[in-house]
């Protein structure tokens, strides 16, 4: 990558750090409210039936944002963007027309025995709307109002939850009734910048591009459906076979993995932009070598971050967590490290949408979900809930090795494979000590790992300080030479 590329990806990752990860963090803080007032099987059961909202949901509407962003960025003229949001945007209206009838439909047959219904149906929606106007906003290019809405948003949601917890004393709903509360007003932010209502005009829809949306989010859509089973089905089926409190107990050590997720998450955000905006030319040896050294870096940042947090989380646990939870603890380790493979395989999915070979998206997931299919049905019985994360961690390795092997056949992308011959043993050792030792040595280790973590990546927090300091002395310039 060169330097203009890292300087994107670098200002990008710092603004989505402020509207993603620090505005989650403070959702994370909520964790001893959650953990006291909630109980084991009332957590199950609310972690469990978002997962199907989401799944629903996401099926039904195509991930039609991130198609429209893809075409978005394609386009120089405002007029031209317009053209890409308006023909993706009926795709949602026809998507929405199908999601509210089989809402309906569902809501007539289970809906009295289904706790919260309306409230989930709700949920599905606006975590999809919701989407949808963030990549529009990150298609404009209004990444701070981006960020700001997501702060706002956070806000939102854990006034919301402070309220009806503490002061209304429901139950939890209001986790429901906070995360719609929460999209809404981020809706009505972008809204105002966005202007997707104001805006609208049947002038704008153009059907050969509507088509080419389509095509490009269908496999996306069917990819919805194994990834599911990749990611989250695992919770169902915990349900069903152990019930809602080992549910429970698996979605407090996910929470923990959201630490991971939310840091990657940026670089991800940053990281899905610039790979639409490259040239992708597949038969160009530098796209090959640009996303070689990208995937290089985020393996590296990723297997050294994991060494780090699981001493921390060590530190942390019996502050953020009720004792009800205790057993929550030993899952988080193995949770951690599938949650890094399903990291890289999203990294590696926005490759696969920046050179426009989506198709092979669906054929690593459906084999990723086989396999964590057949993993956790033939160890849930043996180990119990942890056969989840050995499973979840089982399905994300195959897929990231069968997507590396495509990319490096499509655009001769290399992998450094003995990266993880390295950290296995490390990983290992960091484990015992997390089960068998108190915090004392795991902070000890924690302090450890970071020193060698910024000896690691000493080149590279130098070139983000000389970054941050070069564009503070071009604007300062630009202060004094403002012709």
């Amino acid at each position: 990558m060169n330097n203009q590329s890292s300087n994107k990806i670098i200002k990008s990752t710092f603004i989505y750090l402020l509207g993603n990860v620090l505005s989650k963090l403070i959702v994370f803080f909520l964790l001893p409210l959650y953990t006291k007032y909630i109980p084991d099987y009332d957590m199950g059961y609310y972690d469990v039936s978002i997962n199907i909202a989401t799944f629903f949901s996401s099926v039904l509407f195509l991930d039609i944002g991130s198609g429209i962003m893809r075409f978005m960025m394609e386009k120089k003229e405002p007029n031209d963007k317009n053209f890409a949001i308006y023909s993706g945007i009926l795709i949602f209206i026809i998507s929405l027309f199908l999601y509210v009838t089989i809402s309906i439909i569902i809501g007539f047959s289970f809906g009295t025995s289904l706790r919260y219904y309306l409230w989930i149906t709700l949920y599905g929606f606006f975590l999809c709307l919701n989407t949808l106007y963030g990549y529009i906003a990150r298609g404009w290019g209004y990444n701070n109002l981006y960020a700001l809405a997501g702060v706002i948003n956070t806000i939102v949601q854990v006034a919301s939850n402070l309220l009806f917890i503490l002061v209304f004393k429901w139950d939890f709903k209001s986790l429901y009734v906070a995360h719609c509360l929460g999209w809404l007003i981020n809706i009505i932010i972008l809204e105002f910048k966005c202007k997707l209502l104001t805006n609208f005009s049947k002038k704008y829809f153009n059907r050969e591009l509507f088509n080419q949306l389509l095509k490009f989010s269908l496999p996306l859509c069917i990819n919805s459906i194994a990834f599911w089973l990749l990611n989250s089905s695992n919770k169902v089926i915990v349900t069903l076979i152990l019930g809602e409190a080992q549910n429970g107990y698996l979605a407090i050590a996910n929470k923990f993995t959201s630490i991971l997720y939310l840091v990657s998450s940026c670089f991800q955000l940053a990281w899905q932009e610039l790979a639409y905006s490259q040239e992708n030319d597949i038969h160009n040896q530098s796209t090959g070598e640009f996303y070689s050294k990208a995937f290089d870096l985020y393996t590296r940042i990723l297997l050294i971050g994991i060494l780090i947090i699981i001493p921390g989380i060590k530190v942390i646990f019996p502050i953020f967590v009720h004792s009800n939870y205790n057993a929550s603890a030993s899952l988080i380790p193995l949770a951690l490290m599938g949650t890094i493979m399903s990291i890289l395989s999203s990294f590696l999915g926005s490759i696969f949408g920046g050179i426009k070979k989506t198709g092979i998206i669906f054929l690593s997931t459906l084999l990723g979900a086989i396999v964590n299919l057949v993993v956790i049905f033939s160890l849930i019985k043996i180990v119990g809930v942890t056969a989840a994360n050995i499973a979840f961690l089982a399905g994300f390795t195959v897929n990231v090795l069968f997507r590396t092997i495509s990319l490096n056949k499509l655009i001769k992308m290399k992998v450094n494979y003995w990266y993880y011959l390295l950290f296995v043993p490390l990983f290992i050792l960091v484990v015992i000590i997390y089960n068998y030792f108190n915090w004392i040595v795991n902070l000890i280790l924690f302090v450890l790992f970071i020193c060698i973590a910024f000896l690691l990546f000493n080149k590279e927090i130098k070139m983000v300080i000389n970054g941050l300091l070069n564009r503070r002395k071009n604007e300062k310039n630009c202060d004094k030479n403002p012709l």
